[in-house]
């Protein structure tokens, strides 16, 4: 027997791409296909509106690096951007994150319709503080 739930219901909801507040349920682990290498998976959940509850893909972040927009995912969830520019200019070689701290947090995502496989989901694809004022030109 297959059991269906909510969040799968709500899972195949598109939603217009635009700026959403969301929130950071959750976090999972798994090795990368590739190399054994840890993959971080952030579970991601429209926070208010009309779209309230519906889930996007699972943000991923690879133990590896964090490049783009894992970067911007950090700064959203409350690492300091002045330590990040001191990283970006080489005033500090590598500083420690820890992976539960965006759990919990509310923040802003670009949510985008992406296409895998024939099958369209909702990517974030970009991200904000709360606080921040949201660009005003298309994604």
């Amino acid at each position: 027997m297959i059991n269906m739930n909510r969040k799968d219901v709500l899972r195949s909801q598109i939603v217009p791409p635009t700026w959403y507040t969301v929130e950071v349920k959750g976090l999972s682990t798994k090795p990368a296909k590739s190399d054994g290498s840890t993959n971080f998976l952030y579970e991601l959940v429209i926070a208010e509106g009309p779209y309230k509850d519906v889930p996007t893909k699972d943000f991923l972040i690879n133990e590896k690096g964090i490049f783009g927009n894992g970067q911007a995912f950090f700064v959203a969830c409350g690492f300091p951007k002045e330590l990040m520019e001191k990283l970006r200019k080489g005033e500090e070689e590598s500083v420690p994150i820890d992976e539960q701290a965006p759990v919990g947090k509310m923040i802003r995502a670009f949510i985008a319709n992406t296409k895998w496989e024939n099958r369209v989901s909702n990517e974030a694809t970009d991200f904000l503080p709360l606080g921040d004022p949201i660009p005003t030109q298309a994604k």
